[in-house]
């Protein structure tokens, strides 16, 4: 940052002090129990530059509490192993008939998630069913039983049914 900008600033605060303690002597300073409203509006009047040149700085103290809170939720300090686990994606690509999207995301969920039995389910489905490719799906179907995950025995037919 240059000299100059360093000098800019420090007199902005400086500036804004003055015109803040100035509007303290006049709301405070030299009046009785009695209220006087002009040195209330004279007040006012030097409280509000005072305000709005220190507000970039107020601004940021008063923001960091919740920024760092939000950023603590959705960028945590270490970075995740394997993404969330979400299948909705796939289904709706199925729903929209996009089946090689879909497929692709079910692979993907089955190499972070080996274990994740409507993963191979759906997978081994739009194999054998939609794309007739019966290798694949069997292939599918021993993947899940070396892992040992539970299959529909009526997927496992229909991969096997389709040799």
């Amino acid at each position: 940052m240059p000299f100059w900008r360093r000098l800019l600033i420090v007199l902005r605060i400086l500036v804004a002090i003055i015109l803040i303690r100035t509007a303290w002597q006049f709301a405070l300073y030299g009046h009785d129990l009695r209220i006087e409203p002009l040195r209330i509006l004279i007040a006012i009047a030097f409280l509000i530059p005072g305000l709005a040149l220190l507000w970039p700085w107020i601004f940021r103290l008063a923001i960091h509490p919740f920024i760092s809170f939000i950023e603590a939720i959705y960028s945590p300090k270490q970075p995740l192993e394997k993404p969330l686990l979400n299948l909705s994606l796939p289904t709706y690509y199925i729903n929209e008939c996009r089946y090689e999207e879909a497929l692709e995301e079910y692979q993907k969920i089955l190499r972070y998630y080996p274990r994740e039995a409507e993963a191979y389910e759906k997978a081994i489905w739009l194999e054998a069913e939609i794309f007739h490719r019966p290798r694949r799906a069997i292939r599918l179907v021993r993947r899940a039983k070396r892992y040992r995950v539970k299959l529909d025995s009526r997927i496992i037919k229909l991969a096997q049914s389709r040799r």
